[in-house]
């Protein structure tokens, strides 16, 4: 069998920080301070906030993919997915994402591609 190429690391949480779910700049941050210890170079973050509620759509083109972070503020909810064509430390991805988010309840999927 083909060593995977690459990973797709899929983090479904909930969090009372409604904050970090509704400001472009905290998510922007994020995307930048995830990538760093994973080894990921960002290349370039848009935003995207919808009203009525202020969720947010944060994507991170990085050299080896992307990050992209989905908020539904009302619900306290956020998607969060990173898509690597390097090989990342996955457990490291998820203490990260659980330092910034404080989540009262998280689901954690990774698929190899």
């Amino acid at each position: 069998m083909q060593k995977p190429f690459g990973v797709l690391l899929v983090v479904n949480l909930n969090t009372d920080l409604k904050d970090i779910l509704t400001s472009g700049g905290l998510l922007h941050n994020f995307c930048i301070n995830i990538s760093k210890p994973l080894g990921l170079k960002v290349l370039q973050i848009h935003e995207e906030m919808f009203p009525p509620h202020d969720g947010m759509s944060v994507s991170a083109i990085i050299s080896e993919s992307s990050i992209t972070v989905h908020t539904w503020p009302e619900i306290c909810f956020a998607r969060i997915l990173v898509d690597s064509c390097k090989d990342i430390d996955t457990d490291l991805a998820v203490k990260l994402v659980e330092s910034w988010f404080q989540p009262t309840d998280i689901d954690v999927d990774i698929y190899d591609w």
